[in-house]
């Protein structure tokens, strides 16, 4: 087939004009002997040079249109029912998704999102898009209510249309959502953001009160949840409605035969401590055994309270109660290791591994959830094992803690570990903060403080900032930790003369990390990269190096993860190093400049 390409003409840095393609479509043969060779071709099986002629001679030099326009018409060619059913299935495969990406690139969209729009709704794309544009804004991630509403505008739509109003409400809604971290929003902010929304798209005025009649006819319609003037998505709704009920089906229907017996579980965690070489203290072994006693339990504490000493306790404990060998050689496939380990990043189920000793998995990569997908999975198979402890559980949102709850079968018991003091998820709610709250599961709150160095301050000074308190030595320089004050404009400077004396004093470079809150201007992080690329590591004669996006790459970087990759067991915030770089030989060299990071392997 013959393909057109639009596009246009760019200028790369190193390898000089290029075409950028951003639609395509497949180009009709336009004469007489060029439909009659396309026709007679190998795609069309059993169709020769004299059947083509006399599909021209019947429907002319647009006989390809007039198909694809109306497949009835083979009717009239006298054909037989496998040269019917080729043409049909060539056409089909040719011309039916072309003719949508043809329309969806006409207006405006790429070719890439074009397939994702058509992978959403199939052969019913056009259809939908036509009776309803709005709706692509509330079903295809990266399609924004402006980007419908241009397009709805194309097709006539009224500025106070129902379809318009319904996809601003779900686009604010949405937007609210991720912007405050709530699964809900207050009805009030909602009708005027969704007001905003609909006004500066068209800077038409619109009746507040159509808004409340779509808000009606949205929860009338199951679309949208309200409960006490709070408005959810479905989504988030049903998700925390399945969490609540998932919690309670794994609490009153948990395994019957959990121990109650203090005096022997006392006698395994001295097994458990020889075994270990720890001693615990009575908070730490009442947390261990209310643990091992509780089909659902949560166990909290800021840093330094011992968490992953207490998990190490529960897996010991757990293991000689029931005769669980911890030789992880001796499961496979077929015999399933029963104790598992989850959390929420790739660098926290690394650590949680690493303190065990035992195999620990993301969540996403334990329910088997593919990275690429546009939506997560409606469900998901059941676990299989006997225990599940989940780390850094105040990671974790709500629409994952919905999909880990519905896969845990009920004799399975769970054990959720976190900081309720952590940020929460990045995705809306905080599922583990809530659950402390509700006072309704059986928790421990670890308080005292035991990972703290001869001298250190560190640990309580996070508690104290945690409690509200500046110390009063806050700004007094301590064996672990300096203040400096100075202005933005002499942050760099500053920046810059501790690195230097950081790596003057002996340390590596990959001990030293400059945390800092806003990307832009003398003190952000564009520029602090530039600066501590050049101290820590500098360009070198021959060394590889690729700018993108005017950021300069070398071999050594540091470089940190920002969106979630499941799949590849990578996570956003996780830090990884940049350990190869390759740079095209030629021009024709399709593959462009790539660059291989290794986040922990």
């Amino acid at each position: 087939s013959l393909y057109r390409f639009e596009g246009n003409v760019v200028e790369h840095q190193r390898y000089g004009k290029q075409f950028q393609a951003e639609s395509y479509q497949i180009e009709l043969p336009s004469t007489k002997d060029g439909v009659i060779a396309y026709l007679s071709s190998d795609e069309f099986v059993g169709i020769g040079k004299k059947t083509a002629e006399k599909i021209v001679k019947k429907l002319g030099v647009d006989a390809i249109d007039v198909l694809n326009n109306d497949m009835d018409k083979l009717e009239e060619l006298g054909l037989s029912e496998k040269q019917k059913d080729s043409i049909k299935k060539v056409l089909k495969e040719n011309y039916g998704i072309d003719k949508i990406i043809i329309e969806l690139n006409s207006l405006g969209f790429t070719s890439t999102m074009a397939g994702r729009i058509y992978n959403n709704y199939t052969n019913s794309t056009l259809e939908i898009i036509h009776e309803d544009p709005y709706r692509l804004s509330v079903d295809i991630d990266g399609i924004s209510f402006t980007k419908a509403d241009q397009i709805a505008q194309q097709f006539g739509f009224a500025s106070d249309s129902p379809g318009r109003i319904r996809g601003a409400i779900f686009q604010s809604l949405y937007d609210l959502t991720y912007v405050t971290g709530n699964t809900y929003v207050e009805l009030k902010p909602l009708v005027t953001e969704t007001l905003k929304l609909l006004e500066s798209n068209r800077d038409e005025a619109i009746d507040p009160q159509l808004v409340a009649d779509q808000l009606i006819k949205l929860a009338e319609e199951d679309k949208i949840k309200s409960d006490d003037n709070k408005v959810y998505s479905r989504t988030f709704f049903n998700a925390e409605w399945n969490i609540a009920e998932n919690l309670y089906r794994l609490l009153k229907s948990g395994n019957s035969d959990l121990p109650n017996n203090d005096a022997l579980l006392d006698k395994l965690l001295i097994k458990a401590e020889d075994q270990l070489g720890i001693d615990y203290d009575s908070e730490q072994k009442r947390a261990i055994k209310d643990a091992i006693k509780s089909p659902v339990f949560l166990l909290t504490g800021g840093p330094g309270t011992g968490k992953t000493t207490i998990i190490n306790g529960i897996v010991a404990v757990y293991a000689l109660l029931n005769d669980i060998d911890l030789d992880i050689g001796k499961y496979d496939k077929d015999n399933p290791f029963p104790i598992l380990l989850a959390a929420p990043t790739g660098r926290a189920a690394k650590r949680m591994a690493e303190s065990t000793g035992l195999p620990a998995s993301t969540i996403h990569r334990m329910l088997g959830i593919n990275a690429h997908d546009d939506k997560l999975p409606e469900d998901i198979q059941e676990l299989e094992g006997a225990l599940l402890i989940v780390d850094e559980t105040s990671m974790v949102d709500t629409l994952i803690m919905d999909l880990l709850l519905n896969s845990i079968p009920s004799h399975m018991q769970v054990i959720f570990v976190g900081d309720r003091n952590q940020l929460p998820s990045v995705q809306p709610g905080q599922v583990f903060s809530d659950l402390l709250v509700s006072d309704t599961l059986p928790k421990k709150e670890l308080t005292k403080i035991y990972r703290q160095g001869e001298g250190s301050s560190i640990i309580n000074l996070a508690h104290s900032i945690k409690n509200g308190e500046l110390p009063a030595d806050f700004t007094k320089a301590q064996s672990d930790r300096a203040f400096i004050p100075c202005e933005a404009g002499q942050l760099t400077s500053a920046v810059e003369q501790v690195v230097k004396a950081a790596l003057n004093k002996g340390n590596s470079k990959d001990d030293i990390q400059v945390l800092a809150p806003m990307y832009r201007g003398n003190a952000g992080i564009n520029r602090l990269n530039t600066i501590l690329q050049e101290l820590l590591n500098p360009a070198k004669p021959r060394q590889k190096e690729v700018t993108f996006n005017e950021q300069m790459f070398r071999i050594g970087d540091r470089v940190l993860h920002l969106v979630n990759d499941p799949e590849n067991n990578v996570f956003n915030g996780d830090i990884g190093k940049i350990v190869g770089i390759n740079i095209p030989k030629t021009k024709k060299d399709k593959k462009g400049e790539q660059i291989i990071a290794d986040f922990d392997g």
